[in-house]
């Protein structure tokens, strides 16, 4: 009786996160990067609203 909870779990959850994630470090000449969080770590108000510090 648990592993129909677990699937369930798995396809509502984990299986559009793990999409997410891999859809955003692809660039788009069909490679994998980091380019779009470049300006999320480069740019100082990204940064300090991330770690969270005036």
């Amino acid at each position: 009786m648990v592993s129909p909870s677990f699937v369930l779990l798995l396809v509502i959850v984990v299986i559009p996160i793990v999409q997410s994630f891999v859809t955003s470090l692809s660039n788009g000449e069909g490679g994998y990067d980091l380019s779009r969080y470049q300006f999320l770590f480069a740019d100082k108000g990204m940064r300090s609203n991330i770690l969270f510090y005036p």
